[in-house]
């Protein structure tokens, strides 16, 4: 549905109100479509009693929807009704009404987007007569969009904020979709009877990131849940509880989708529980969706995970990755790209495959899509980093407050090296000073020629630390200090490691569920080339003079940037 030429929800908004929360946005957009609605016969009355009339209207669909509306249009209402009804005069029916179908949340950013949403529906495919449940419907994006699809199907959402769940309940009323709503935790759906195995299809675009420990402390539900229904030890992500509550939802024949994080895909501390899975026959299929389809509500790396009974052949894995439209940071999928994942899903190609249960295993059930369809680089004379580490450890764990009892602004000759103090390959000549640094922490400083490497973040930073006579350099906790045998000179080493090809090695051995991490052990065992000491040297003075380069023109950026500061002020 699209708006009119006049409407667009962020001109509802400024016409509206300017202090309202989403929340009271959305319900009076609600109103102000139902008074649309209405129009035909009640144009004439008065406004009060018009609006009045509406939420009447409104309410009748559920008691939670007509306390909320009262509220909201009680003594303290904080917009007239006048206003309310002149909104509804000046849009039109399908502004509004596309207004309501975005939602507050589709507009924040933490609904599904609508291109995951297209893809989920697109895989489920609802059918006449099936039973449609999302755990976890928020304000019923999805479900509007599969009811558009298939109105023959019934429909049902689980959703536990009971502010957003009133929001689905006017959406549905107000479109007359009868989709039903119920207000509360998704696991205690499955305490009652004749709900286990009872829906053809099922969606979930649960919380990422909740510990399943932390999840049973919010959820007795989620508790007692897991620990009725697991056959394996208990996860450690709070993904796969919710993996396995789709797996109860449905019956025999049924399919569910959840999306998950890239990280519970491969995370070695969940790889009991993916074995369970495939050895159930749970798992059908992985799609690595690319970075970023979820910004800005988070950045990170999700997998959509297709689930079902039975399948014990095999395990079919998609690599989306490469598709989507960048946007400022945030990828969109459009109908090409859910087409293309959808043709991948069906044949073996470039970016897919079926992975059997041997190949799982020997894996450590690892189920992210690139790790086994990435293209394999060639690389000149490949060795392990292992291979050319002589010592490797990661730099000091101060709290922020030690830090700041450390630091001074005299130059002592002592400095603190930040993972921000490293930008392009360079290191900062502008270090915090310390102190001092206690000889206990000796063994985190940096030396000259020792190699940087970030422990956190995306893309990870590489840099060559050069240190004075004389001078010391802590490093932060964030980034790996990595003494260098003879075999290699680090320069070379570090613009491999800046190349397109070393970021597409280092990228592959990042883990992590909602922060990107480097392990040691990962990282030494990405691969390198080992090129004859001559043609190291060469690659190395041809980086330093790049960076250098870089530095100079860094200097220029700095003194232009400081001369426009002072142009306003400089006498005519």
């Amino acid at each position: 549905m699209k708006f009119d030429g006049k409407g667009g929800l962020k001109v509802i908004k400024s016409r509206l109100l300017s202090k309202a929360t989403w929340n009271e946005l959305y319900s009076y957009i609600c109103i102000a479509y139902a008074i649309k609605a209405d129009e035909g016969e009640n144009g004439g009355l008065d406004p009060d009693v018009r609006v009045r009339r509406a939420c009447e209207y409104l309410g009748r669909c559920d008691e939670a929807v007509k306390t909320h509306l009262a509220e909201l249009m009680g003594e303290n209402q904080s917009i007239s009704a006048e206003k309310l009804v002149a909104v509804a005069n000046t849009y039109s029916h399908d502004a509004l009404e596309g207004a309501v179908n975005m939602g507050p949340f589709a507009v924040a950013g933490a609904e599904t987007p609508r291109g995951v949403t297209s893809l989920a529906l697109a895989i489920l495919s609802p059918m006449p007569g099936e039973r449609f449940i999302d755990c976890g419907s928020g304000t019923g994006s999805l479900l509007t969009s599969a009811r558009e699809m298939c109105p023959e199907a019934h429909y049902f959402g689980a959703e536990i904020d009971q502010a957003v769940y009133v929001e689905a309940k006017l959406k549905s009323f107000i479109l007359g979709y009868g989709i039903d709503y119920i207000n509360g935790d998704m696991f205690s759906l499955f305490e009652q009877e004749g709900q286990s195995g009872s829906y053809d299809k099922a969606f979930s675009n649960y919380p990422w990131g909740i510990p399943a420990t932390q999840l049973y402390k919010g959820s007795a539900a989620a508790k007692e849940f897991d620990k009725v229904k697991n056959g394996y030890n208990r996860p450690v992500s709070g993904d796969w509880v919710f993996n396995r509550l789709l797996i109860d939802a449905i019956g025999e024949d049924g399919t569910a989708v959840g999306i998950m994080t890239g990280g519970s895909a491969f995370n070695s501390v969940d790889a009991k529980v993916r074995k369970h899975f495939v050895d159930q026959g749970w798992i059908r299929a992985v799609i690595a969706l690319p970075e970023g389809v979820f910004y800005p509500y988070v950045s990170i790396g999700t997998t959509l995970v297709v689930l079902g009974h039975g399948n014990t052949g095999g395990v079919r894995i998609v690599d989306a990755t490469d598709l989507g439209t960048d946007e400022r940071r945030m990828v969109n999928l459009g109908e090409e790209d859910v087409g293309e994942i959808l043709a991948r899903l069906a044949s073996d190609g470039k970016h897919s495959r079926t992975l059997t249960p041997a190949e799982l295993a020997e894996n450590e059930y690892n189920l992210y899509a690139p790790r086994y369809l990435r293209e394999k680089l060639q690389i000149p004379c490949p060795k392990q980093f292992g291979d050319v580490v002589e010592t490797m450890t990661r730099g000091a764990s101060l709290k922020a407050s030690e830090l700041d009892e450390l630091t001074c602004t005299e130059d002592t000759g002592a400095y603190y090296l930040g993972l921000s103090d490293i930008q392009d390959g360079i290191i900062s000549v502008q270090l915090p000073c310390l102190k001092s640094i206690d000889p206990k922490l000796g063994k985190y400083c940096v030396r000259n020629g020792d190699l940087l490497v970030s422990k956190t973040g995306s893309p990870i930073k590489v840099a060559v630390a050069e240190v004075a006579d004389g001078n010391k350099v802590l490093a932060c906790g964030n980034l790996y200090i990595v003494h260098l045998n003879d075999r290699v000179d680090p320069y070379y080493l570090a613009a491999y490691l800046s190349s397109s090809t070393g970021a597409k090695e280092l990228s592959a051995a990042i883990k992590g569920t909602l922060v990107s991490t480097l392990n040691a052990s990962d990282l030494k065992q990405i691969t390198i080339p080992l090129e004859p000491m001559e043609r190291q040297q060469e690659v190395a003075a041809r980086y330093r003079a790049k960076l250098d380069e870089i530095q100079v023109y860094k200097l220029k950026l700095e003194k232009a940037r400081a001369e426009v500061a002072d142009i306003f002020s400089e006498e005519g």
